[in-house]
């Protein structure tokens, strides 16, 4: 489950509110249940919903409970793209570590996804 604190949804921006907002359809629900990722330390797979959520300059970050690993943020778009950094989705980016799976759909670990964070890169 993720961790929920006070003004959870005004504060954190997750992935699956990023999908919403940029009118992704699906037939899986939008839920970080159906986001499937898995630890860059141990490899495990498990759902986004087991990260622990917070906010920081860089944007709403997933960690690995266990491990404290960074799997990925969210954040806005960087003034200048670069290759390997995440997937923008309109006024978001995704910003993954790892793989993420969302029923059939893929989205490819961005090599620089945590360049400059001082987060496991």
């Amino acid at each position: 489950m993720l961790s929920i604190a006070a003004g959870f949804l005004a504060s954190h921006t997750l992935v699956s509110e990023v999908f919403r907002k940029a009118g992704i359809k699906s037939d899986l629900d939008l839920i970080e249940e159906n986001f499937i990722t898995q630890c860059p330390s141990c490899g495990e797979s498990f759902p986004l919903s087991e990260c622990s959520v917070a906010d920081d300059e860089d944007g709403t970050i997933y960690s690995r409970r266990c491990c404290d690993a960074t799997i990925l943020i969210v954040s806005s778009p960087i003034d200048i793209p670069r290759k390997g950094y995440g997937y923008r989705l309109k006024d978001y980016v995704i910003r993954n570590a790892t793989d993420i799976r969302f029923g059939k759909v893929l989205i490819p670990a961005s090599p620089d996804a945590l360049a400059g964070t001082g987060k496991g890169e």
